[in-house]
């Protein structure tokens, strides 16, 4: 006779690897997220008020673009690593 897997509180619980597997994905999605906006908001006030040499203004302006190609990688692997949206 074959047994079928129960299902317990213990296999979907939140200490489960599986679990905690998404949950470093979608910490790790937040973070790049928060650091995306905050590079941002400082380069938006670094160039507005005139911190750093004229030269300086194009590189700073667009390291927040280079920032976001990994930060929407990132929010892919948390996407379609999330059973919820499957």
């Amino acid at each position: 006779m074959k047994e079928t897997p129960k299902n317990t509180a213990e296999e979907h619980s939140a200490s489960s690897p599986h679990r905690s597997k998404e949950t470093k994905v979608a910490l790790r999605s937040a973070a790049w997220c928060l650091i995306w906006a905050t590079s941002l908001t400082l380069s938006e006030i670094v160039i507005i008020n005139q911190l750093i040499p004229e030269s300086l203004f194009w590189p700073v302006a667009l390291f927040p673009a280079a920032l976001s190609v990994w930060m929407f990688y990132q929010f892919y692997l948390f996407y379609v690593g999330v059973d919820e949206f499957a």
